[in-house]
């Protein structure tokens, strides 16, 4: 063979090999997608699947060991989803900014902080767009978080904190849970009228729609969980707190009435609206007789539906 044959013969190899490295990458990025969509339909058994023949082709797939993260958490093994969310950055550490945002949940003070800033760097280089942006601002509230948490002992905590609220709000001004983080910063700092000019400013980006959206729904006979509202159920819950905390007993009571027909199995909320009665039955037997109902309301579905939140229970 001469030495024009064998150049031919290598480059055909080469070709061969990236052509079959395409159809197997082909077969991976298949299989993270349909991972994907299996996981939006809340059919994890199949997404798990997906993910573990993705895995077993390319045990390195950044994106496949994201979502098994995902899956993992939703399963409650936190510290085997934090090991794919380490390796996923390893591999890929300048693209993907919600592993950084996951991974820093799961992480706590200083670390977590890091974290998040690196998160933040990531974002910061994608040209904005509504997710982005929104994200974006999220990420600052969990900084904001964390120096009312964790890091509240830092000697320079408060300035941070109102650093991260305005970057926060800055990023955009229309994250409801921006700017209830702004209300328990001032609650916390006793500052109460501003609490509740920041509270009700949060309250009307999203709670007049949600009402809406559950009326209509309640019409149509069902309610989606996944449409109802654009706000968390934690962040919900926290803007339950913060309008106890504030004597906004009105709000209070509109956030669980519509929690409660969105999903009556949680105890949580049935707990909630009943120390919001009992809060406002100083001279009203009315509010006390709500209470008892829906006090003994939670007891009863903290019996077929169980909360580890033992104290709460035990507070009733």
């Amino acid at each position: 063979m001469g030495r024009l044959d064998r150049t031919r013969t290598r480059l055909r190899n080469k070709l061969e090999k990236k052509v079959i490295e395409r159809e197997i990458q082909g077969n991976v990025d298949s299989f993270v997608e349909s991972a994907s969509e299996s996981i939006n339909r809340y059919d994890y058994f199949e997404a798990q699947g997906c993910l573990q023949k993705a895995l077993a082709i390319n045990n390195d797939h950044p994106k496949a060991l994201e979502l098994s993260a995902f899956l993992l958490l939703e399963g409650g093994e936190v510290e085997k989803a934090g090991e794919f969310l380490n390796k996923a950055i390893a591999i890929q550490p300048e693209v993907g900014y919600e592993k950084y945002f996951t991974l820093a949940q799961l992480s706590s003070g200083k670390e977590s902080l890091d974290i998040y800033s690196k998160g933040i760097d990531v974002l910061t280089r994608l040209k904005p767009d509504s997710e982005n942006i929104r994200a974006l601002s999220n990420a600052y509230v969990s900084i904001a978080e964390l120096y009312t948490t964790d890091l509240c002992d830092d000697p320079n905590a408060e300035k941070e904190c109102v650093k991260a609220i305005k970057s926060s709000v800055d990023a955009d001004g229309e994250n409801p849970e921006a700017l209830q983080m702004k209300a328990r910063f001032h609650l916390i700092k006793q500052e109460f009228d501003e609490a509740r000019t920041a509270m009700s400013a949060s309250l009307a980006l999203w709670l007049p729609a949600y009402e809406n959206v559950i009326s209509n729904n309640q019409e149509a006979g069902s309610v989606d969980p996944v449409e109802v509202c654009a706000v968390p159920y934690e962040s919900r819950i926290a803007a339950v707190k913060l309008c106890l905390e504030l004597e906004d007993f009105d709000s209070a009571t509109r956030i669980c009435d519509g929690m409660v027909e969105e999903d009556d199995t949680v105890v949580d909320t049935w707990y909630l609206l009943g120390w919001t009665y009992q809060l406002r039955s100083t001279n009203d037997e009315d509010y006390k007789s709500n209470a008892r109902y829906y006090l003994n309301k939670a007891k009863v579905v903290h019996s077929s539906n169980p909360t580890p939140d033992l104290q709460m229970m035990e507070h009733i």
